[in-house]
């Protein structure tokens, strides 16, 4: 009665939009973890495998791997990348030399699932201090492998686009989840799933129920999006591509918002970022839509405050990205990077350095490149692995860390002093 009484007093025109959203308590989600995938479902991933995540784009150039090199301007570490010619993972030196890599065949994990429904190369991946390594098969699931590409522990989930650890070792990871609503329309609702160091459920968040039972007048006006995107026929109405746990290194010790432990997200669909409290399961701040991003993947909060992102088609530009730095509060740019030629349609990334350079990847191209504060290319790296029928394209790369050499002493024979 309670919940009623606070529907009546919104305006009529939000009421009905929220009537729209409850889902059918009746009918069950047509995706659950560990299922076979509904027809709808099939159709759905069918047809995004077949246009937005393919493991090669352009043709391959003649030359490849490292192809600039300025040592002295340059942030000294090792390279981790995931490549999109194969369940693959390597760790390269600056210069290129290979010191490790990882595979592990999607078929070995589920023999069943086909490049249809999941990809076959690892969209994201995360190292351990010990050299295991976590990675996700886009809509297929979580696996985490030894050095010795071993497998330690799989689960079978919609898992996509980003993983996180926190300090207790327990892995965050955003499913795909599809629900009917009372108007029988189907959409995709997002969730935060939260596994055990050993890789066993522990809880999962879901976007539109959350979002229904805010009061945050943000997310009341961002749920409406999302309602009338849901009725004009848009069933991937989230798309969200990050997962960024809040840790002490970003942490603001003033802010109930940017504090330690709370998740940043990144909706591509809603051209939103957002904070999510884990333990209160809800949204409390949004930046969006479209303040000045468009379509943007990988938002990470800095320890200075401020957020990157890779802004793949900002201001509708059909060709063009930029990395954006803006204050969250104040929403402004603080720093931006749009070389003329730097565009990806698809994923895209980035990584703020300790010596303030930025490394952005340009997944569709397989090109990674360092850019100094003041926009200078001092390193570029494009993939020597290829992939397509006649493997004349550029594998596409989905990830790339530049870490700290002494992360690896413990487990890395390959070690490198001069590529660094």
């Amino acid at each position: 009665m309670k919940m009623m009484r606070k529907i009546k007093k919104l305006p009529l025109s939000l009421y009905l939009l929220i009537l729209l959203l409850i889902p059918n308590k009746d009918l069950k989600p047509l995706y659950a973890a560990n299922s076979e995938n509904s027809a709808a479902q099939a159709d759905y991933v069918k047809t995004m495998m077949a246009l937005p995540y393919l493991q090669g784009y352009f043709k391959a150039p003649t030359k490849t791997n490292v192809t600039l090199y300025n040592r002295g301007l340059t942030q000294k570490g090792y390279n981790l990348y995931s490549s999109g010619h194969a369940a693959y993972a390597a760790l390269i030196d600056m210069k290129g030399h290979l010191l490790h890599e990882w595979a592990y065949d999607l078929k070995k994990v589920w023999p069943n699932k086909t490049t249809e429904e999941t990809t076959p190369f690892w969209e994201n991946i995360y190292l351990f201090p010990n050299g295991d390594l976590l990675a996700i098969y886009h809509n297929g699931g979580i696996i985490k492998i030894n050095k010795d590409s071993q497998l330690l522990w799989s689960y079978e989930c919609t898992a996509h686009h980003d993983i996180d650890v926190d300090n207790n070792g327990n892995v965050y990871t955003l499913t795909n989840d599809w629900i009917k609503l009372k108007t029988g329309v189907l959409i995709i609702d997002n969730a935060i799933l939260m596994l055990s160091p050993e890789g066993k459920f522990i809880k999962k968040i879901s976007f539109l129920p959350m979002m229904h039972a805010s009061h945050n007048s943000s997310v009341e006006q961002l749920l409406k999006r999302v309602v009338g995107m849901a009725l004009n026929g848009t069933q991937d109405v989230y798309h969200t591509n990050t997962l960024q746990i809040i840790d002490e290194k970003s942490a603001s010790p003033n802010s109930p918002i940017f504090k330690k432990g709370n998740i940043l997200i990144c909706s591509l669909t809603l051209s939103t970022i957002a904070i999510i409290d884990p333990n209160q399961q809800e949204m409390i701040w949004v930046a969006g839509p479209r303040l000045w991003i468009e379509g943007q993947h990988n938002a990470t909060l800095l320890p200075n405050g401020n957020i990157l992102t890779f802004d793949n088609h900002y201001q509708n530009q059909k060709d063009h990205s930029r990395v954006l730095e803006f204050t969250p509060l104040s929403k402004k740019i603080a720093w931006e990077y749009k070389e003329a030629s730097l565009f990806t349609d698809t994923h895209g990334s980035q990584q703020r350095l300790t010596n303030e350079n930025t490394l952005i990847i340009e997944t569709n191209k397989g090109r990674v490149i360092e850019v100094t504060k003041n926009k200078d290319i001092v390193w570029e790296f494009l993939n020597p692995h290829t992939t397509g029928t006649n493997h004349d394209l550029i594998a596409a790369i989905f990830a790339m860390y530049r870490i700290d050499p002494a992360s690896t002493t413990s487990w890395l024979q390959n070690s490198s002093a001069d590529g660094i």
